[in-house]
């Protein structure tokens, strides 16, 4: 058990359980197991507003819109100070009388009640929460897998029908945007453009990065899809 400096007396003196340690007899830093430290005091059970942290043996304030909370997370909320039950574990920052909601508001990941979703969510009427979009969208509507935006990681992604793709699919060209773009209806592949064509639908054929019907004077259709050179 610790020990503490009684300056009136200039003695050593011991801490009084259920402090394991303190600063004076009335001032504890640390308490003895089964004990929370709640500002300087050490207590059996945490206060209304707090909630006992096990593994710091402390008392942590709830959030502000909880009246009383059980963590781990200051937020994880039993009961909203209004009086009303928490939304999916959480109190909305905007209180209604119970029973009642806020049409049009979502509940983010800070407890606020907001009408836009911020960067990253999306707003799910069904649960009335901000949700969060699939890893690879930067920003998502509707579904968390339906994106309007890349996220800008390591590697670039590039946004076609909803989606996030590493590379665009057949029939598209990655543009300076970050989106995917059709291809000329001539063109099976393409790059950069949608008439530099890689290679050609059937029926055409590819000269010049170009695909045509008709191969050019002095050059035939050869079987790999491309006009070649006719030999002299």
């Amino acid at each position: 058990q610790g020990t503490y400096e009684d300056r009136s007396s200039g003695l050593c003196l011991s801490c009084l359980a259920p402090c394991e340690d303190c600063r004076s007899n009335t001032r504890c830093i640390a308490c003895q197991p089964g004990y929370f430290l709640n500002g300087e005091e050490c207590v059996k059970q945490c206060p209304m507003q707090t909630f006992s942290d096990s593994s710091g043996w402390r008392c942590q304030l709830c959030h502000s819109s909880c009246q009383t909370c059980h963590g781990p997370h200051s937020t994880d909320c039993d009961l909203c100070v209004s009086g009303n039950p928490p939304l999916h574990g959480q109190c909305p920052q905007v209180n209604c009388p119970l029973g009642q909601f806020v049409d049009g508001y979502y509940l983010d990941q800070d407890s606020s009640c907001v009408e836009n979703c911020p960067s990253g969510s999306y707003a799910n009427p069904a649960t009335q929460l901000c949700e969060d979009c699939s890893p690879n969208c930067e920003a998502c509507v509707d579904t968390s897998d339906n994106c309007i935006s890349c996220s800008r990681g390591s590697s670039k992604l590039f946004l076609h029908e909803g989606r996030c793709w590493t590379n665009c699919p057949e029939g598209f060209f990655e543009t300076q945007d970050g989106s995917c773009e059709a291809c000329d209806s001539s063109c099976q592949t393409c790059d950069e453009s949608e008439s530099q064509c890689l290679s050609c639908a059937d029926g055409f054929y590819l000269e010049g990065g170009v695909c045509r019907l008709n191969c050019s004077l002095r050059t035939y259709p050869a079987d790999d899809g491309t006009c070649r050179r006719c030999p002299p």
